[in-house]
Order: structure tokens, then sequence, then C-alpha cells
């Protein structure tokens, strides 16, 4: 199902997430038993949002996958299977701030990239590797700028 997330047509989209929500919800009672297909699944998700010439919407649909997932399993089993790596800490930050914060029909990206850059930024990297402090680039905005953008409370998400 998560491999067709970027093939289906618009008439297919809500009876294939009806699908999957059902599957999904079927493991409330135990969800320990998703934890062998955790990693599958959401490194599915992953790639499907990782491709950058996939459209907004296409990545999306696989973020309200994710967040589904997360409902059932519980974000701190979720976040582990996530990539954590500083190179995701430009491109998880980069869609974060392409977002429009009052469209609250993409709460479930916003949710899911929250969630994924709190585990990325608990990794121990050195910050000069994205500040851009060479000076060669004059409307490059640092890379603490923006992510404190979110954390100081000038964003609606808080």
């Amino acid at each position: 199902m998560i491999d067709n997330v970027k093939t289906l047509d618009d008439s297919q989209v809500e009876k294939t997430y009806e699908r999957f929500r059902y599957i999904v919800g079927q493991y409330k009672g135990q969800p320990h038993l998703l934890n062998s297909y955790l990693s599958n699944i959401l490194d599915r998700i992953v790639s499907v949002v990782k491709t950058e010439s996939v459209p907004p919407h296409i990545k999306h649909r696989a973020f309200q996958y994710m967040q589904l997932i997360t409902n059932v399993r519980g974000y701190k089993i979720v976040v582990q299977h996530l990539p954590h790596d500083s190179s995701d800490l430009e491109p998880v930050l980069t869609m974060l701030e392409a977002q429009d914060q009052f469209d609250t029909s993409t709460w479930e990206t916003r949710y899911c990239l929250l969630l994924w850059l709190s585990i990325i930024v608990k990794i121990p990297f050195h910050m000069s590797k994205f500040d851009g402090s060479d000076g060669s680039d004059p409307t490059f905005t640092p890379i603490m700028q923006r992510y404190l953008y979110y954390f100081n409370g000038n964003n609606f998400l808080f």
C-alpha cells in the first residue's frame, strides 16, 4: 500500500488510506506486534518523503500513513526507527519550513517532521558543518536561526 502512494489516483486515495487505517487499527490492543514490520514500513515511507521529485501532496499522504503508525505504536518507538543521520537535518528542516503553518489539513506532515527532527538534533555533530560560516552566500540563513524559529514561539505550531 505504501509503495503505491505515489501512483494512486484521486479515486483510490481515500479507500487505500482507510484500508491501511483499518489494518493498523487491528494492532491497537497489542501494538508490539507491529515491531517486526516497523522498520520496513517506515523505510518505505521515508523513501517517498526523501525523493525530491515527489510532489508535496504525495509526501503528505506518506506522512499521514506515518502518523497512523505513530498513533498505534507510539512516538517513542517510531522515532527510534526513523533515519537519524546529520545529513538528514537539512532536508527535514527544509521540508518543515516549506509547510504552511496555517494549513490545518497538513498537520500530520508537520507532526511527523517535528518527531523526525527531535531525534536528529540529539545526534552529536558539529554545527559548523551546517552554519555556512564561510560567508560565501550572503542569503544563506544559518541552520540555528532556522531551527530556533520553530522553538522560540514564533511559529503557529506552539
